[in-house]
């Protein structure tokens, strides 16, 4: 019996260590799919329907997040969604490339990018990783064996607009900006 609590108590402290480390994870929603199935309707699809002084209106995230909260479907999102919401929002305002890491499976990295023509490219280790476009704004990335997801470093890229996101990081980019 004591192995049995040892074992569950050793767990639960790996469980908290990871936590209090900031333990790298993948944002908690899909943020642009979320968008283009809750927001797009009014707001246009990658936010082309948005006033053209979005950005200077709400010029704090605690602004912008008040303003997500208030949306259709906005109660859906928890505190990590809003914030992710929030950097997807900035990024359309400033017409700007956005990246998610939204999953991770058996090596493979997977998330969203915006907009959809955007070019995105991925690094780890000085290396170039292959990037692949399943369908739409998906994207997804197999790590070699000796890679992990703080490696790795994404780039995206539409006309002079450019994007960079470090997973180690955040899970998405324009966070906090």
């Amino acid at each position: 019996m004591w192995r049995v609590v040892s074992i569950g108590l050793v767990g639960v402290a790996l469980f908290i260590g990871a936590l209090a480390t900031g333990a790298l994870r993948p944002a908690p929603v899909e943020t642009v799919s979320f968008f283009q199935r809750r927001c797009a309707a009014c707001h246009g699809k990658d936010g082309s329907l948005f006033p053209e002084q979005f950005a200077k209106k709400y010029p704090r995230d605690t602004e912008l997040i008040e303003v997500i909260k208030t949306m259709p479907g906005g109660d859906a999102l928890n505190h990590e969604g809003l914030q992710a919401m929030a950097a997807y929002l900035r990024a359309i305002s400033r017409e700007e490339p956005y990246i998610i890491w939204t999953g991770q499976h058996e090596g493979v990295l997977e998330g969203e990018i915006s907009p959809e023509s955007a070019i995105l490219k991925a690094t780890a280790k000085r290396q170039s990783l292959k990037v692949e476009r399943p369908a739409g704004t998906r994207w997804r990335v197999r790590l070699p064996a000796q890679v992990k997801p703080a490696d790795v470093e994404l780039t995206a890229q539409r006309g002079t607009k450019r994007t960079r996101l470090r997973l180690k990081d955040s899970p998405y980019s324009h966070a906090g900006k």
